[in-house]
């Protein structure tokens, strides 16, 4: 597979995503549009292909390198995420067996019947070519809706999808593992607490091994929370800066 990206002055990123591109392919090439930074530097570093381009004319620059197999077109800005570029690689491909063009925020299918590459590439997320949609694009610089739609599912499955999801991240979530266990050995203290406080009234003696288990249940309830909300805030502030580091 054939891998290029559409890049604009992304010098700060693009050395992530041409290495995670070469893990899937060694054909790996940058279309630089308007480009006035560093980004072929890094492109000769990792041993990538680098291409300047105006924009004007993309159809000729993606069939300058040729077609040997199937070519995936990302369009490398800031709705593009290296965990949503890895997604593409992974998932979404495995699953097309025609040439497929994806529109950024939509989940219908392309109504147009001719959609124009240069005049809508800042719409378009990402394009797997199979050989006769190449073919074809090459041949009239545009896309047949014919050959062209977006995978997408169903209302019902999506939303199935989404609350497993949720699920999941409330399952993991320290405050799930670590809080409500801390909350209920806490409360279970407290029961504790009531019970030797009223036999203490009644026979003036404690039980060691009850005031022990007391004891026991509530420091671990308060490590059990402090746990959760560390665990939490230090989950939350990796999160930040892994989100920021990808766009």
């Amino acid at each position: 597979m054939q891998i290029s990206l559409i890049s604009r002055n992304q010098e700060m990123r693009i050395s992530s995503f041409l290495v995670l591109a070469k893990e899937y392919s060694e054909d790996v090439r940058v279309i630089a549009i308007n480009c006035s930074d560093n980004s072929e530097t890094y492109c000769g570093e990792l041993g990538c292909l680098f291409a300047r381009s105006n924009g004007e004319n993309l159809t000729a620059d993606l069939n300058e390198g040729g077609f040997k197999s199937n070519l995936l077109v990302i369009n490398l800005d800031r709705d593009m995420s290296l965990k949503k570029f890895k997604n593409i690689l992974d998932v979404e491909i495995n699953r097309l067996k025609s040439t497929t063009l994806v529109i950024k925020g939509s989940n219908k299918k392309i109504e147009n019947s001719m959609i124009n590459i240069n005049n809508e590439l800042e719409n378009i997320s990402w394009i797997y070519f199979d050989k006769l949609g190449f073919k074809q694009f090459v041949s009239n610089g545009i896309f047949d809706n014919m050959i062209v739609e977006k995978i997408i599912t169903s209302d019902k499955k999506s939303k199935k999808i989404n609350i497993s999801e949720n699920i999941g991240k409330n399952i993991k979530n320290p405050l799930f593992l670590f809080g409500i266990p801390g909350l209920l050995m806490i409360l279970t203290s407290f029961v504790l607490v009531y019970n030797v406080v009223g036999r203490y009234d009644s026979i003036d003696s404690v039980s060691m091994g009850t005031a022990f288990v007391t004891i026991g249940a509530t420091v671990l309830g308060i490590l059990s929370l402090m746990a959760a909300i560390i665990s939490y805030i230090l989950g939350k502030q990796t999160e930040f800066i892994l989100t920021n580091y990808s766009d």
